[in-house]
């Protein structure tokens, strides 16, 4: 039998010393009928440490070489979502950030590209918006207005965030192509 932790902050000191909830026992035939351990600790950096139960029915204090390891979740996803003013003229556009919860979001930059060819990165358009980074409500829309200029239509328009380092703590998602191209 193993009792496996997982903590934020720093890892478990012991088997007992977790909260309700933060831990789970598993024998060896569950391991091996399911041949994994699923947890869902939320978004965050948790600390994961396994400690062996001995034949006096004692978890181990110490720690043996693959007990611990460190998993770094994503700490949320932000959604956006392109339409066009017909009030401005054909040329505006609005960008609507959304996350189901409250996050901080880094600088997000904003492209077009002329074509029927949806940018991969950021160096394959035309800058026309850019987002300082800001903390985003949860469920609290954030719009933003900017102008595809006088390029010739069709264009895509697609947003990336400025440092690439973000993508490991955040989702961006993409609006469908059919609402990034613009024609």
């Amino acid at each position: 039998m193993v009792r496996v932790a997982w903590t934020s902050g720093a890892p478990a000191p012991s088997a007992t010393s977790v909260r309700s909830g933060q831990s789970t026992d598993i024998s060896h035939a569950e391991y091996m009928r399911s041949s994994s351990l699923r947890v869902s600790p939320g978004p965050g950096t948790w600390y994961f440490r396994a400690f062996a139960r001995g034949e006096d029915g004692a978890f181990s204090t110490g720690t043996a070489p693959g007990s611990n390891t460190v998993l770094k979740t994503r700490r949320g996803a932000v959604k956006y979502s392109l339409s066009r003013g017909r009030i401005f003229g054909r040329n505006r556009v609005k960008l609507t950030l959304e996350s189901g919860e409250s996050l901080f979001v880094p600088e997000i930059v904003v492209v077009a590209a002329p074509g029927d060819r949806q940018p991969q990165t950021a160096s394959e358009g035309r800058e026309v918006l850019r987002i300082q980074a800001t903390k985003l409500d949860a469920r609290q829309p954030r719009d933003f207005a900017f102008d595809i200029g006088t390029a010739r239509l069709p264009v895509f328009v697609r947003a990336f965030f400025s440092n690439p380092h973000a993508y490991d703590d955040l989702e961006l998602h993409d609006p469908p192509p059919s609402e990034a191209r613009m024609h």
